[in-house]
């Protein structure tokens, strides 16, 4: 119900926008979409995007992604910002799942929307058609598989996939200033640390 409300809270605020505009925004704005077209369209690989940018330029995951996506109907510049807005608020989710985290609970979690709706920078970067928020997904859904860890009581931690998909290949792939993260992940838990053992602790010999 949260995302619904915050969906329909950016949809309608990006609803005034009917052309390309904001100064200097509008290359980036027509840039992506642009990129995405291009995995869509399969352009030749020397393309350059708004007779500047090449393709290694920006990572290509987000843009990869919303060409697929583009795929499904036709390919306008209204529905290409129709669905970057809604999957940039998919942050909402992992929010989510910090809130419970750390002892916000489902009332900590309701109150997310509204604070999501009223907050300008939120609203601002999920209206632009940019990767920030894309790569933040990422961030995000990996920070409460990282705190559940670090909280594990016998010291071991448990690499799982989740902590190896989301936060090396993905953020960087998709904005290169999430970059960082990987090596704050790896710093916490370095490729050598044990898996935590599901067996049951041996247990000391009775003496006779």
């Amino acid at each position: 119900m949260g995302w619904l409300l915050v969906a329909g809270w950016c949809l309608a605020s990006a609803a005034p926008d009917h052309q390309l505009c904001g100064g200097r925004w509008a290359g980036d704005w027509h840039e992506h979409f642009e990129r995405a077209r291009f995995f869509l369209e399969q352009w030749p690989a020397d393309y350059r995007f708004i007779d500047t940018y090449v393709l290694p330029a920006r990572p290509p995951l987000a843009n990869s992604r919303d060409g697929a996506v583009l795929a499904l109907g036709p390919t306008t510049m209204q529905r290409y910002q129709v669905i970057t807005c809604l999957l940039a608020t998919l942050t909402c989710f992992p929010l989510q799942a910090i809130c419970r985290m750390f002892g916000g609970g489902a009332r900590a979690a309701a109150l997310l929307a509204p604070v999501l709706m009223l907050s300008p920078l939120f609203v601002q970067n999920v209206t632009f058609p940019w990767t920030k928020l894309p790569a933040a997904f990422f961030v995000l859904a990996a920070a409460p598989l990282l705190v559940r860890n670090l909280r594990e009581p016998t010291g071991h931690w448990h690499l799982g996939l989740p902590q190896r998909c989301l936060p090396r290949p993905s953020s960087p792939t998709t904005r290169r200033p999430y970059g960082p993260w990987p090596s704050a992940r790896a710093g916490l838990f370095p490729a050598g640390v044990p898996a935590r053992s599901s067996a049951p602790p041996a247990t000391s010999p009775v003496p006779a």
